[in-house]
């Protein structure tokens, strides 16, 4: 993602966008298309990250992509592209920690206990039919 940056960038140093950039972002629909390829950007990052198995691909998928726009933008506005190597070397660091955190089950893939230790029926049965008390059995 960060590998191929350009060396030579050109902005307006007062807020980072360039005069173009800044131009563009007044038609509304160069704004409509620059925030839908964004957003196609954030999901395939968030996709991803769900297929390498993160704990929580949206939330890695939304990292990453603040972490590149936020190297585009001080490149941009500073004109050195060493930014794209820290921001490199901080996705890495992300993606160590995403990557080998265990998830958490969602209550949904918890498997349910039909029955307890005497053969009465379990929690997830008086839960189902709406018994207010194991009483009700």
């Amino acid at each position: 993602m960060f590998a191929n940056a350009e060396h030579s960038l050109s902005c307006c140093p007062q807020d980072g966008a360039s005069e173009p950039v800044r131009v563009a972002f007044d038609l509304p629909q160069v704004a409509r298309l620059a925030q839908r390829h964004k957003q196609a950007f954030r999901d395939r990052l968030v996709a991803t990250a769900a297929e390498a198995g993160a704990a929580d691909p949206e939330s890695l998928g939304r990292q990453l992509a603040v972490i590149f726009e936020g190297a585009n933008a001080l490149a941009a506005s500073s004109n050195d592209a060493e930014a794209f190597t820290d921001a490199r070397r901080a996705a890495n660091t992300l993606l160590d920690v995403a990557l080998t955190t265990t998830p958490e089950p969602a209550a949904s893939e918890i498997p349910a206990v039909d029955a307890d230790v005497n053969g009465s029926p379990g929690w997830t049965a008086i839960i189902s039919e709406g018994l207010d008390t194991a009483s009700d059995l």
